[in-house]
């Protein structure tokens, strides 16, 4: 996925949870976000999308929030959630698409430009659509693209972070995600301690290995063909690999 793709699924993601939100309860819970209602999932994200888009605006040497007339419509009316959502969605795409990709700014991982943001908020936002969806009992399906590079950014940039963090041990084994598309291609992603072993394979769909990695889904709810290893699938899908 390029820099359009990524600004292209947040707003879409984001158009579909309002949907989620106008049509539901909003005091409904979310089962896949322990003590979380979707009220509360949806003001999530709409000060995750806010707060990524100040760091865009702010460049790279500063941290702090920035603040401007665009934020007012995110506040317009704290009972119109979806419309809040949506606004808020609004001045992050709109900003991104008049920013260039390669533009310095502060992110989460290298590299710290704007098209960091635009991946992030994509596969924060269509992680969230789905434990919306969920949470009122629709079926919600993750674009086959949207999921390879949800399970790369996981294994590339948000473990290591965890582990710069000190919130995860380095992993001392390795598992080798194989994952199977429709059209047969398949692309393999390694996660763990090093590429030179692979304790154990899991030969698996996109969307299986995304919702695995995020603690969305368990093991035995996916149609994962396992060889190797059964104790270092475990050690490596018990992990702290996310935020």
């Amino acid at each position: 996925m390029d820099y359009t793709d990524h600004i292209d699924q947040i707003d879409a993601a984001s158009r579909s949870f309002a949907t989620v939100l106008e049509q539901a309860d909003t005091r409904t819970a979310v089962p896949s976000c322990p003590g979380w209602t979707l009220r509360d999932l949806g003001e999530h994200v709409i000060d995750i999308h806010r707060w990524a888009r100040s760091k865009v605006v702010a460049g790279p040497e500063k941290t702090s929030a920035v603040r401007d007339e665009s934020d007012d419509l995110v506040d317009a009316d704290a009972d119109d959630l979806p419309a809040r959502l949506l606004a808020g969605a609004a001045a992050l795409v709109t900003t991104l698409r008049s920013t260039p990709p390669a533009a310095p700014c502060w992110t989460l991982y290298r590299p710290h430009v704007a098209a960091t943001w635009a991946r992030r908020q994509a596969l924060e936002t269509t992680i969230h659509v789905w434990d919306a969806a969920r949470a009122v009992g629709r079926n919600a399906t993750i674009p086959v693209d949207v999921a390879v590079d949800g399970v790369r950014e996981v294994a590339e940039d948000l473990a290591p972070r965890q582990v710069a963090l000190g919130r995860l041990e380095p992993l001392a084994v390795t598992i080798e995600f194989r994952l199977r598309r429709a059209d047969a291609e398949e692309t393999t992603v390694l996660i763990g301690g090093s590429p030179d072993r692979i304790d154990a394979t899991l030969e698996i769909s996109p969307e299986d290995a995304l919702l695995l990695l995020w603690k969305r889904r368990g093991l035995d709810e996916t149609d994962a063909r396992c060889s190797g290893s059964a104790s270092a699938v475990r050690d490596v899908l018990a992990a702290a690999l996310v935020p």
